[in-house]
């Protein structure tokens, strides 16, 4: 198929994206080297899978650890498919480590950092997930900002006191999610009354939100309201969090169901 035809079908920014991907693959191949993309959300990983396999392309996603929400899209062109398991992501990606200061008494969040990079006049998809501790914070970010990070982030308030270094993803933080078990009552296991319960909202606004694209039934962009929820489910919204559904309790003399869920943070 050609890339005028598969992009013909995708809008405004996903268009965008797709054009880019296909782009890259082309490269990819003429130049018999590994390309690679910014990070990409999980609807823009769900987006550009479907092209993958579409287009029956050699192509994976890593953020720099198993667990990373954000990732980049590995391209490996023909020639290169015994090479994958020889790749060294520490080309492709960096680590910054920021050690905060014990003059900080504050407990900074993911907002805090995200923030602080913005000001810095990055772009979103050039950073990955952010692994944050009490002592600081590991960014994970693409190698290309690696170095003006390392010599800017002194630069800002929140961060004057503090060190910064680069590290090896080998040496990135392990981290420890927090996770809070709740009890949910909902109608039915329809995903737009789940998602009204995990988001605090009304089902009509929570029917938004899955039309929105903003909802991932295990890690897959689902726009079905109708979808049925089970157990086990991992269902990560955009902006509110990841929450998976770990047991059904029950129902109540109105026919209510519980659920117990776990709500990841």
């Amino acid at each position: 198929m050609l890339k005028e035809e598969i992009v013909r079908k995708y809008k405004d920014e996903d268009r965008l994206l797709v054009s880019r991907f296909l782009d890259k693959v082309e490269l990819s191949e003429k130049s018999n080297s590994i390309k690679t993309t910014d990070f990409l959300n999980l609807k823009e990983q769900n987006l550009i899978n479907k092209i993958i396999n579409q287009i029956k392309k050699d192509a994976f996603f890593y953020g720099g650890f198993e667990e990373a929400e954000r990732k980049m899209l590995y391209i490996i062109p023909g020639k290169l498919k015994d090479y994958i398991e020889n790749i060294d992501y520490n080309e492709y990606i960096s680590v910054i480590r920021i050690n905060l200061s014990n003059k900080i008494t504050d407990k900074y969040n993911h907002r805090i950092y995200l923030g602080a990079l913005m000001k810095l006049g990055l772009k979103r998809e050039k950073i990955g997930d952010i692994l944050i501790d009490d002592d600081g914070a590991d960014l994970i970010v693409c190698k290309e900002i690696s170095d003006f990070l390392y010599i800017n982030l002194n630069s800002l308030k929140r961060f004057e006191n503090c060190t910064v270094e680069k590290i090896q993803l080998e040496k990135v933080k392990q981290m420890k999610q927090n996770i809070e078990d709740r009890i949910i009552q909902v109608s039915s296991m329809r995903l737009d009354n789940i998602i009204a319960e995990l988001a605090r909202t009304s089902r009509s606004k929570s029917s938004e939100i899955i039309t929105n694209e903003r909802v991932f039934v295990n890690y897959v962009c689902e726009t079905k309201s109708t979808k049925l929820v089970k157990e086990n489910d991992l269902i990560t919204i955009r902006g509110k969090g990841r929450f998976k559904i770990c047991e059904i309790l029950g129902t109540t003399k109105k026919g209510k169901t519980n659920i117990k869920i776990e709500i990841f943070s």
